[in-house]
């Protein structure tokens, strides 16, 4: 998942993205038993993926995550 699903998705969804929504802020992908947030990292190549169980809020934690981020 790590070397190929989430490049892949994050290449498709940016590409989408940058033309005509203004980029890409993460991916959710909501499997059976949790989240998988998908962020990508600021200006150079990678991503972090965090688990989020299903009754928490994934958008808010792609915020902190992506937050988080931005301070480095």
């Amino acid at each position: 998942e790590e070397l190929l699903v989430n490049p892949t998705l994050l290449t498709l969804a940016r590409q989408r993205g940058d033309l005509d929504c203004g980029g890409l802020r993460h991916v959710v992908v909501g499997y059976g038993n949790f989240h998988q947030v998908v962020v990508p990292l600021p200006d150079r190549p990678g991503h972090v993926s965090v688990c989020v169980e299903l009754h928490a809020d994934p958008t808010q934690v792609a915020m902190q995550v992506a937050s988080l981020l931005h301070q480095q």
